[in-house]
């Protein structure tokens, strides 16, 4: 089973810069978008994964907004086996899931009233990554962290005040649409299937979403010329531990 890792770093600056007393308002320029990519594979990340306030200075005070976005497209291969237990033909978010702030749930429907129809469905109606469309899985977590941070500039220089981080993340994962010939038992595995699709995924999206207070705290440690660099910092070390928290976990088999 392959693992697939896309990510993708964006880092949009919009700062505004609000000048006390005669000096006025001014606003400072914009910078470029930068962007990078970086793919894994089953060699370098393993057989795992589912397809499956400070006062003020005198002087200025620059608020100083830089939100930095990284996505995270983490998605593997389903393995075919027997069926553990996962979540209803419902729209209910999976309790797994339910508890993490900022998780939005996005399902795709399937359709068929024995497991071989389901998994032909699922299979064609399985969610693609945005850059590569032949890849098809059928979880797909993707998740950000946004920071911002404000600058106050005094008799003593500059420093960075009001670190904040932002968690989010969505979870595409399938949702079996009622029909007539359903069983009762194939319904409790499809419950059961899904369900342990959300739990393998919301470890991932647990530690992330703990995590984001490293990286506001980061931020805050650096200085006013090196806060952009210490958040993209903080952010890629909480996609490398996550990276490695799925090369280490233990992959769903399902009978769908």
């Amino acid at each position: 089973m392959d693992i697939f890792l896309l990510l993708r770093v964006s880092d949009m600056e919009n700062p505004r810069v609000a000048a006390r007393g005669r000096e006025g308002r001014k606003k400072e320029p914009q910078s470029a978008e930068d962007r990078q990519y970086a793919t894994g594979s089953k060699r370098d990340m393993g057989d795992r994964g589912q397809n499956s306030n400070a006062p003020l200075l005198a002087g200025h005070r620059a608020v100083r907004h830089n939100p930095l976005m990284i996505r995270y497209m983490l998605a593997a291969a389903l393995l075919l086996g027997p069926s553990p237990a996962a979540a209803q033909t419902g729209s209910a978010t999976p309790a797994a899931l339910a508890g993490i702030a900022g998780v939005t749930i996005k399902y795709y429907d399937v359709t068929g009233i024995t497991p071989e129809e389901i998994r032909k469905s699922k299979k064609a109606a399985r969610p693609a990554l945005p850059d590569n469309p032949s890849q098809r899985f059928d979880v797909l977590s993707t998740w950000k962290i946004e920071t911002s941070w404000a600058t106050e500039t005094g008799s003593t220089g500059c420093r960075v005040v009001d670190p904040a981080a932002k968690f989010s993340a969505e979870v595409s994962l399938p949702r079996l649409v009622p029909a007539e010939g359903q069983d009762e038992k194939l319904l409790k595995d499809w419950a059961a299937f899904v369900e342990a699709l959300a739990g393998y995924e919301a470890q991932f999206m647990q530690y992330a979403a703990d995590h984001a207070f490293d990286v506001a705290r980061g931020i805050e440690a650096s200085n006013c010329t090196k806060a952009n660099d210490a958040s993209a910092r903080a952010i890629a070390a909480v996609a490398s531990e996550v990276a490695a928290l799925r090369a280490k976990s233990k992959p769903v088999k399902g009978l769908f």
